[in-house]
């Protein structure tokens, strides 16, 4: 079956998820905050030619070793239109709060809502879900969701730091929980969901009338 393949490594940087996507040798990696010799070594052991970084948005947790995974595979990175900016600032992106001066150049590609490319023969669309940062987006193809930091487990991102904004992401978490019922979720920090146990049990999400 042709399908799309997705690993998750976590990092020791606040639990952020790391996640490799790839189908038929092709792949691309998702927010890359784990240590790239993890990350070569998964790819070399499984053929597996990294085409393209991308991130969920631009907090340093996510992105914290973007500049090395951009060297050793000699590749390119994307990010939605409206994260760029903070990413190339180090208090935009959370750096300065642990102590970092890190800030990156801007990006190859900039993405919007509805944006597609390929993974092997797969398509993966981008779904903008601003609110707990400027530039927010998730992933979808296969009935698979990265969410980033809009949704978690039975829980969402903040909406208190820079540039967050609460009814945003409550719009932008209306808009997921359209998606199939079961679609999973693979987010930022934590372990992976569906939108069917979500939308059941996660009270964003059950009662967003009331938060």
């Amino acid at each position: 079956m042709n399908k799309l393949e997705i690993k998750r490594f976590t990092s020791k940087m606040l639990g952020a998820n790391t996640y490799i996507l790839y189908n038929n040798g092709h792949g691309i990696v998702v927010d890359p905050c784990t240590k790239i010799s993890i990350i070569k070594e998964f790819c070399n052991s499984n053929g597996i030619k990294i085409n393209q970084i991308i991130l969920t948005h631009c907090h340093i947790d996510h992105t914290l070793y973007l500049q090395e995974y951009l060297d050793e595979f000699n590749t390119i990175f994307a990010i939605h239109e409206n994260g760029n900016i903070l990413n190339q600032d180090e208090n935009l992106n959370g750096a300065r709060l642990f102590g970092l001066r890190k800030s990156f150049g801007p990006a190859d590609i900039l993405l919007k809502d509805g944006s597609e490319f390929e993974i092997g023969s797969l398509n993966v669309r981008i779904i903008a879900t601003p609110g707990h940062s400027p530039g927010s987006i998730c992933l979808y193809s296969d009935n698979l969701l990265i969410s980033g930091d809009t949704l978690f487990n039975l829980s969402i991102g903040r909406s208190d730091l820079p540039g967050g904004n609460q009814e945003q992401l409550m719009n932008s978490l209306k808009k997921i929980s359209e998606l199939p019922d079961d679609t999973i979720i693979y987010p930022g920090h934590g372990t992976f969901s569906t939108i069917k146990f979500e939308k059941a049990n996660n009270p964003y999400l059950k009662y967003p009338t009331i938060i």
